[in-house]
């Protein structure tokens, strides 16, 4: 019987999905938000390296730029959505804005330091070929790619650090292989978003709780070994300090995308950077959910005593058109914004 009424729920929400632009309306974010000094290398770099495509770019609406700067009004800037050609989700929002003072939200973070989207993730069948396309760029890693497994799994993945705290973590799935990824040269959809929690069981609480997400996996990691990392521990710890990990999703979603995974270094303290956190703030400011009631949203959030960024306003998202939308923030600092596509 509970079979019967999951395979109903997936058949509606894909069905209410084809009404809408958007692949999974409530259920999974559908794009993040990137505030960058330069718009343009932003772009660039998902383009040459990423193999992303820009489908829209333009000068930013007064509406949204007010809405990101908390209502200031002298301010201007100008935008670009890009996708991975392979998916409809998992896009990324470039944003440069003029006349407002900025600062990183991961300024100069370590992997261990709590606060703000860590990165967002993608897959790849070539992660040398990534590794080295971003690096003519001037993009940077934390690590040399790393070889790591769950079971019959094997993974290589490498976190690539680029300007103004934007990380963009790559998998390569070395056993089994997967059919799902783009060719070489490119990178797929953006899966999921990484969170560095200060305790992870408040941060899971959060959005199970206030935001009715699920659990999709939950464990801790350790290397089986000390070793370099995908997080650059220091080499003698690798095998010492757990990482509690918990991946999550809106009931009902899509697990393709639209995800958010949260990691504790447990036994590492480092930089609260919550405080940081902004929507015109510099780094992966806010991921962005289409969802159908943003009033019934509303409501649930304030009877859960969510923290609110900002009350509902207008904004708009070009392709996409105008929109109502509120931003909340999680314990650590990650800004998330609902959003609700005007008639």
């Amino acid at each position: 019987m509970r079979f019967i009424i999951l395979a109903f729920s997936v058949l509606f929400a894909q069905a209410a999905a084809q009404d809408t632009p958007f692949r999974n309306i409530d259920g999974g974010w559908h794009e993040a938000i990137i505030v960058t000094r330069d718009a343009d290398a932003m772009t660039r770099f998902f383009e040459e390296v990423a193999g992303w495509e820009t489908i829209d770019r333009g000068a930013l609406s007064r509406a949204t730029a007010a809405y990101l700067t908390g209502g200031q009004n002298d301010v201007s800037g100008r935008y670009a959505v890009v996708k991975s050609p392979d998916f409809d989700q998992g896009w990324a929002r470039i944003i440069e804005l003029q006349g407002i003072e900025q600062h990183i939200i991961r300024a100069n973070a370590q992997a261990w330091d709590t606060g703000g989207v860590f990165s967002l993730m993608t897959r790849s069948a070539n992660l040398e070929r990534n590794k080295t396309d971003a690096e003519d760029t001037g993009w940077t890693a934390y690590n040399e790619p790393y070889d790591f497994g769950f079971g019959a799994l094997k993974l290589r993945n490498i976190v690539l650090r680029g300007p103004d705290g934007v990380n963009l973590a790559i998998y390569e799935w070395v056993q089994p292989k997967r059919d799902d990824v783009p060719p070489p040269g490119a990178v797929s959809k953006a899966f999921n978003s990484m969170q560095m929690v200060a305790d992870i069981e408040a941060a899971k609480g959060f959005y199970v709780d206030a935001l009715g997400f699920e659990v999709y996996q939950q464990g801790a990691f350790v290397d089986p070994e000390d070793r370099p990392t995908n997080f650059a521990l220091p080499v003698n710890y690798a095998a010492k300090i757990p990482r509690d990990y918990a991946i999550l999703t809106p009931a009902g979603a899509d697990d393709a995308a639209g995800r958010v995974e949260l990691m504790q270094f447990r036994g590492f303290e480092g930089r609260d950077l919550s405080g940081r956190a902004g929507l015109s703030n510099l780094g992966i400011a806010t991921l962005m959910f289409p969802i159908s009631n943003l009033q019934a949203k509303e409501k649930a959030l304030q009877q859960k005593g969510v923290a609110f960024i900002r009350e509902r306003q207008t904004i708009m998202l070009p392709p996409f058109g105008e929109a109502e939308a509120l931003t909340v923030a999680s314990p650590d600092g990650v800004l998330l914004t609902f959003f609700e596509l005007s008639d």
